[in-house]
């Protein structure tokens, strides 16, 4: 566990992002949603580079997914095809954002 999830600073900015990222499915604020979406520019700023971070990052995001799952299918009785379902796609779009910032650092890296 400790080399999934090392003290690093994007290592503590993922687990309050993840956090405040709980928190917002069930308390709808603003202040929480714009803390977790600079925390999550954070994190991929500060782990891009390092090895646990793709690792720990698809651990929380798809963490976050079946949260969203549970939230808004089991405990809303959210149907499929209502729009807010989409939101389910959230932590997995936040993954492929993370990857991509991961592949571009790597690429601009090695020149």
């Amino acid at each position: 566990m400790k080399s999934l999830f090392p003290l690093r600073l994007f290592s503590l900015l993922g687990v309050g992002y993840f956090t405040l990222h709980i928190l917002s499915i069930f308390k709808h604020m603003m202040w929480i949603y714009i803390t977790y979406e600079i925390l999550f520019v954070g994190y991929i700023l500060a782990g891009s580079l390092s090895k646990p971070f793709l690792k720990q990052s698809a651990l929380l995001h798809i963490g976050l997914t079946f949260l969203y799952i549970y939230e808004l299918f089991i405990v809303r009785r959210l149907p499929f095809f209502n729009s807010l379902s989409a939101l389910v796609l959230y932590p997995a779009i936040h993954y492929l954002i993370g990857l991509g910032v991961v592949s571009l650092r790597k690429s601009f890296s090695m020149k």
